[in-house]
């Protein structure tokens, strides 16, 4: 309000929301085994994980404000609707190979390299529109990519010694 407001705001509220959307999601891998020797034997997969989401919102108020202006009552409102689209898509991708190398019946190796990748993509268009003592309309679109790569190695050794119960190993991580 403007000018000689003496009587101070006052009012009421009220409004509702609604909001729907669709999530497709789903999962699919692959798997390899094979001993190409008496002392190698590999396993590969791959797998790909996926989510695609679609949000929408709806948001409506109606805002009631009773105020003094220059010592008359007055009643103004202001609606508010604000609706918002949010999309999102993820995908993972992951894949390893495992060689086990058994060169005699002492010594054990593991060589595991990995691969990962993560994409994910994302966007929100959010309008707003006021009507009534002010009318003013906004409109916001703010979007995110994201890459994310992963190279993981996993070697094993193990040696077990004649003598009964005893052995040692050693792994390291990459």
């Amino acid at each position: 309000s403007t000018g000689g407001n003496t009587g101070g705001p006052g009012g009421s509220s009220g409004g509702g929301t609604g909001s729907g959307g669709n999530t497709v999601s789903g999962t699919a891998s692959v798997n390899y085994r094979d001993q190409v020797s008496k002392i190698l034997q590999v396993t590969g997969s791959y797998n790909i994980n996926y989510s695609d989401a679609n949000t929408l919102n709806l948001t409506n108020s109606l805002n009631v404000y009773n105020f003094v202006q220059n010592g008359v009552k007055k009643i103004d409102t202001l609606l508010n609707t604000t609706t918002s689209n949010i999309l999102s898509n993820n995908k993972t991708h992951r894949a390893s190979i495992e060689f086990e190398f058994t060169p005699d019946s002492a010594q054990f190796i593991r060589v595991t390299p990995s691969f990962s990748l993560t994409n994910s993509t994302g966007s929100n268009t959010q309008e707003q529109a006021q009507e009534g003592f002010r009318n003013q309309y906004t409109k916001s679109i703010t979007s995110n990519t994201n890459n994310t790569p992963q190279l993981g190695l996993i070697v094993f050794y193990q040696y077990i010694f004649k003598k009964p119960r005893r052995n040692i190993s050693a792994q390291f991580n990459l």
